[in-house]
């Protein structure tokens, strides 16, 4: 078991830091680079099963990319959301993603 614990989290580390690269590069002013780190963050949440964090990850992704690829990404998340129960889906991401700032 503890050796199927340590595979789990040795696979969801890099997802999760992706998320925290994402943030600090918002931090930095740097969108682009914040948009790059939360495609891998959904693409790893997804490999890794973890469809609540994709689903926030792709509103994140969502948010800073915006168009037509961020609408379908939006759609994908908010499908999930309501699929939950979720009535508030930004404000839900907050939670464990904080906040996009504006540019």
């Amino acid at each position: 078991m503890a050796r199927q614990l340590a595979t789990r989290h040795g696979a969801w580390a890099p997802v999760f830091g992706s998320t925290l690269r994402a943030g600090i590069s918002l931090l930095n002013g740097d969108r682009q680079d914040a948009a790059t780190h939360w495609e891998a963050a959904v693409q790893g949440f997804e490999a890794a099963d973890l469809p609540m964090n994709a689903a926030i990850a792709k509103q994140r992704l969502a948010e800073l990319i915006g168009g037509t690829r961020g609408q379908v990404l939006r759609d994908a998340a908010s499908t999930w959301f309501r699929a939950e129960g979720i009535r508030d889906p930004i404000r839900y991401a907050r939670i464990f993603a904080g906040e996009i700032p504006s540019p």
